[in-house]
């Protein structure tokens, strides 16, 4: 099926300059998968049914990039960074790479990927400005602070409800549990069944996947919740403490009509 080049939006006889610096990272901020934009998307639409996993890939691993939500103008660095055949890929570009423009800086950059990461700048730059005055307070001025927030929050308080401003050392490593990454989040959603997810995040943590590995685990969650009924799949915990995603990528390769061979040494009853 023959495919036609995609024409790059140019400003003033020159392409336009990128919308953030190059440096911009995730370093961990979720990528937030809209399902009903998505679902309402002119893209989603015109995409086949059986390449609208490629394309969610798509999506999401742009905010693995560097600079974040972005890719370069190179159609198999893009086909090799989603898992996707690079022929596959060709006869579907069109559909695929729809909204994708090129900048001054030779990446191509998406409008709805680039408002996310526009957003996510915003709130780091928030958040730098609140730290910065909550650090040039002194520690009666952070008491007072906390007391004042505690007073707004519940209409008032006494000496009894008032917490102390520094949690015991013990108390803190106690609740401390892993953070969930966007990696995480973006299996965590693309899996489907959303059952006991801090015992997901702990083996997630202890896998800590990256490059191709996280390629494959998400690749193969988009599979099983597209091919298995979500009360027939494992709960997600289980899921990745099994390696899982290893017999997706096995039976995906062999034959049609044919199935992996039966371990029987892990069989019940051996």
């Amino acid at each position: 099926m023959p495919t036609t080049e995609r024409r790059l939006k140019v400003v003033n006889g020159s392409l336009p300059e990128p919308p953030y610096p190059e440096g911009i990272l995730a370093r961990g901020w979720t990528f937030d998968l809209n399902v009903e934009r998505i679902w309402q998307s002119s893209t989603w639409i015109k995409c086949p049914a059986e390449i609208r996993p490629w394309l969610v890939v798509l999506w999401m691993t742009s905010w693995m990039n560097a600079p974040c939500g972005t890719y370069p103008d190179d159609d198999e660095v893009i086909a090799g960074r989603i898992q996707m055949p690079f022929n596959l890929f060709r006869v579907h570009r069109e559909v695929l790479m729809r909204g994708w423009e090129r900048c001054s800086d030779g990446r191509l950059y998406h409008d709805v990927v680039t408002e996310l990461v526009m957003r996510m700048i915003s709130s780091r730059k928030s958040d730098r400005i609140r730290q910065a005055r909550y650090a040039s307070k002194t520690p009666s001025q952070h008491n007072q602070h906390d007391i004042q927030n505690l007073t707004r929050e519940s209409g008032g308080l006494t000496r009894t409800n008032v917490l102390p401003p520094h949690p015991h050392p013990k108390a803190i490593k106690k609740n401390t549990s892993p953070i969930a990454s966007a990696e995480f989040e973006n299996f965590w959603t693309s899996y489907g069944k959303k059952v006991g997810r801090q015992a997901a995040l702990r083996e997630w943590a202890k896998l800590d996947p990256k490059d191709d590995l996280l390629a494959k685990i998400l690749q193969a969650s988009i599979s099983q919740a597209k091919t298995t009924e979500q009360k027939f799949r494992k709960d997600p915990e289980r899921w990745l403490r099994d390696r899982r995603w290893e017999d997706q990528r096995q039976q995906a390769l062999m034959p049609p009509g044919q199935t992996p061979a039966r371990n029987w040494a892990k069989s019940p009853g051996v």
